[in-house]
């Protein structure tokens, strides 16, 4: 069996997860800004090694590859964040609330492979079973998120241009990941909007304001989800007097 959690800190796994979005945005513009003061600089140095040129070509890219990889990040942090929820909530919730699931409890493992592992791997199994379990394989961004959440009553986040600009990022990280980010068909059809910017073929650009847009609209949908999740234990007297799980 899965060791119940007497304690409730796993829970809410948001509030790292936000401040390490904000850190690694701070920390891009902090590179960006670096880089194009040292390159306007007159430091002796870059005119010996006769670089400049390369630097600026940089800056004159909006920093493309350092932007392309911090989306990639942001994507992974979402994606990792509600994974851990759902693992939590599956470990912590009591068996009575979860035996009102029906996607829990149509989970069906044989018990010679759960019994062969060890508690993390347990957790890691249930997932892979509960996501395949209730996850279309057609569902991409947003929507596979809300999907897996459904179940638990997660999602009630109503902010339509965020879930779009989540959808796009979960679409641009897969074409940089999958594609060597070039721009394919099935981007374009799945995020009609960017056939005004791309054409089959062409290279994916990530500039600040793209990356900002993605970064906010994230931290939006996990600050929600940490509001639902503490009204779903209020609702089930799962909070103490200060709004900490008590599970």
């Amino acid at each position: 069996m899965i060791e119940r959690h007497k304690q409730g800190k796993e829970l809410l796994p948001f509030s790292n997860t936000i401040d390490y979005l904000v850190q690694i945005r701070i920390q891009t513009y902090i590179i960006t800004k670096a880089v194009e003061h040292f390159s306007k600089s007159d430091h002796t140095l870059i005119k010996d090694l006769n670089f400049v040129d390369d630097v600026n070509a940089i800056i004159d890219s909006e920093y493309d590859s350092l932007y392309k990889s911090t989306v990639i990040t942001v994507f992974t942090l979402l994606e990792a964040t509600v994974k851990d929820l759902i693992v939590s909530l599956i470990k912590s919730l009591p068996t009575e609330y979860l035996s009102n699931i029906k996607e829990i409890n149509s989970i069906k493992i044989p018990l010679f492979e759960y019994d062969s592992l060890n508690e993390f791997d347990r957790l890691q199994l249930v997932y892979n079973v509960y996501e395949n379990s209730v996850k279309n394989g057609s569902l991409y961004g947003y929507a596979r998120f809300d999907a897996l959440l459904k179940p638990f009553g997660l999602t009630k986040f109503d902010k339509k241009k965020d879930k779009v600009n989540i959808n796009e990022l979960a679409q641009v990280r897969n074409c940089l990941v999958h594609n060597n980010g070039i721009v394919d068909r099935k981007l374009l059809t799945t995020c009609e909007w960017l056939t005004k910017t791309y054409k089959v073929g062409d290279y994916i650009k990530i500039n600040n304001d793209t990356l900002s847009t993605y970064v906010t609209s994230t931290s939006r949908y996990l600050s929600s989800l940490e509001e639902q999740v503490l009204e779903l234990l209020r609702k089930n007297d799962l909070l103490d007097e200060y709004d900490n799980p008590i599970l």
